[in-house]
């Protein structure tokens, strides 16, 4: 598991990948620090579909920028 304590803007043209299932959840270390945590699926061509594949947990200070780069590559969304 990846716990991202920062993020950087990079511009570059990824191609399209296949659907997998999403989970989000939270959770909070033994320091009393929060953490939103994605979990992503394997794909159904994968020796164990559906089982969990990747997993990326984001710090505070993380989930602030990812929510700046979202409102920015969307930005009507409400």
């Amino acid at each position: 598991m990846a716990i991202v304590r920062n993020i950087k803007r990079l511009t570059k043209n990824h191609g399209v990948q296949k659907e997998v299932e999403c989970f989000a959840s939270d959770s909070i270390d033994e320091e009393g620090k929060r953490y939103l945590q994605l979990d992503t699926t394997g794909s159904p061509t994968k020796e164990k579909p559906g089982t969990i594949d990747q997993s990326i947990r984001f710090d505070e200070k993380a989930a602030s920028q990812l929510k700046l780069l979202i409102e920015e590559v969307f930005p009507n969304l409400k």
